[in-house]
């Protein structure tokens, strides 16, 4: 997650009042001041912050950081839970059965293979096709117009999010936020590493009330924070955070994505075993996270290490907002994901 300042009017001059020769003195001093101290903090920040690969070393040098893997060489050896989810979302991404067999007709202007439709199909509901051709145009519009993370995180990720979290505009089990500030707490933080934030997160919410939610509220009283999470950001005190999302607006910071998410995990993995007295639930073999890099998905996950440091494997594609079947890929993978988070995640989670 990489903040977007907002511009103030503090120190602005009136744009439309008469120039006189002193203002005119003052503007351009002014301005000279502002980018004389702008170079020096500039400096001052690239000295004291560490690139990205030499942050990476450190991760995998710290006992509680994390190690960087591929699934492209590891597939015999990932848990069998993740290994089945990989083979799902492979197919997903190659638009495999992922539409019904009715939709043939209404979809056919966006020229989808007809591999892509079935009688069980992943998508079971999909969305009006004005719906994805919306989200095609502000991805374009975002990637031409070179808009910042922020744009692409509104006007792309979130309606994506929203449609497959919030059908009908009603709120399920397993909703999602958009949490940009959302820092991990001191005592999760992996030693010597800093602070990293993701850009949105699913998460179960527990029906007010219920057994699972008084559970909660028992288990925090106690806990850093008075969470349930390695944050105490907002309504993540008391909903478990499933999926991870960390979005980058091009391809070339990729290493930089991979950095926080790896971090973030390392974190939410120390909070997960501190919850289960020092051990992880069986049935919770990894953790998922996405990686959106521009117009391109990215599934990722990382597993709990022996020793205390997390294993992040990365990456499988599961669509693309350039093309309208890529974003039917896309909206079939957050459909499977979502449904892990209630069928596979929760019952875990709760079982500890």
């Amino acid at each position: 997650m990489d903040g977007e300042a907002l511009g103030t009017n503090d120190g602005q001059v009136d744009e439309f009042a008469t120039p006189r020769a002193d203002r005119t003195a003052a503007r351009l001093a002014n301005l000279s001041h502002a980018s004389s101290q702008s170079s020096i903090q500039s400096t001052s920040t690239k000295s004291r912050t560490s690139s990205p690969r030499k942050q990476m070393r450190a991760a995998e040098r710290a006992s509680t950081g994390f190690v960087h893997e591929k699934f492209s060489l590891n597939r015999d050896t990932l848990p069998p839970s993740l290994s089945s989810l990989l083979e799902e979302l492979k197919d997903i991404n190659s638009s495999v059965g992922i539409l019904p067999q009715e939709a043939r007709d209404e979809l056919r202007r966006f020229r989808i293979p007809e591999y892509a439709f079935a009688e069980r199909p992943t998508l079971v509901r999909y969305p009006e096709p004005g719906f994805v051709s919306k989200v095609l145009n502000r991805a374009a519009a975002c990637d031409l117009e070179r808009e910042g993370e922020c744009s692409w995180n509104v006007e792309v990720h979130h309606p994506i999010l929203s449609w497959v979290c919030r059908p009908d505009d009603v709120v399920g089990l397993v909703d999602f936020r958009y949490c940009t500030s959302a820092t991990v707490l001191a005592k999760h933080q992996p030693k010597g590493m800093p602070s990293k934030m993701v850009d949105f997160c699913m998460m179960v919410r527990p029906p007010r009330g219920s057994l699972e939610d008084q559970t909660i509220d028992a288990v925090t009283d106690s806990r850093p924070g008075g969470s349930i999470n390695h944050t105490d950001w907002g309504c993540f005190t008391r909903n478990p955070i499933t999926l991870s999302i960390e979005t980058k607006s091009t391809s070339e910071e990729q290493g930089r994505a991979i950095l926080q998410m790896g971090i973030w995990h390392a974190c939410q993995w120390r909070n997960i075993r501190e919850l289960g007295q020092g051990c992880v639930p069986p049935g919770l073999e990894f953790l998922p996270g996405l990686l959106i890099l521009g117009h391109e998905w990215f599934f990722v996950a990382s597993v709990p290490g022996p020793l205390g440091q997390s294993v992040l494997y990365s990456k499988q594609a599961i669509g693309t907002t350039e093309s309208e079947a890529g974003i039917y890929s896309i909206l079939a993978a957050l459909e499977v994901l979502r449904a892990w988070s209630a069928d596979h995640f929760w019952p875990a989670f709760k079982g500890k």
